[in-house]
């Protein structure tokens, strides 16, 4: 699964750090884009239909039609200093690594231990 321990803290922090004009406000991880755990606006949708029509398929190609704000990891790791927030699991051994090293969840997603 694509970011099962997504903070709810760190998309909080992606719209607080948006410009107004930003369609989408993206953070930069490890050096790699991530688009799967970005803040979208309603000004996205109508250049994502466009860039579908056009034949996109990716994400990343998707941001060539929109006004993208990169945000890096020195102004999101105060909502997620781990950086949890962008694994993913795609094999057993990765989902028995996660489950046995994250941390137990409130109610609104943050860090309750």
């Amino acid at each position: 699964c694509d970011l099962p321990g997504l903070r709810p803290a760190l998309l909080r922090r992606l719209r607080d750090l948006g410009r107004p004009d930003a369609d989408v406000v993206a953070p930069v991880w490890d050096g790699r884009l991530q688009p799967l755990c970005a803040y979208y606006s309603c000004s996205a949708a109508p250049r994502l239909r466009e860039a579908i029509g056009a034949g996109t398929r990716s994400l990343k190609t998707a941001f060539e039609f929109l006004n993208l704000q990169e945000v890096g990891e020195k102004d999101l790791r105060t909502a997620d200093p781990t950086g949890r927030s962008f694994l993913n699991i795609n094999t057993p051994e990765s989902l028995e690594l996660f489950e046995g090293s994250w941390p137990s969840h409130g109610p609104n997603g943050d860090t309750t231990r």
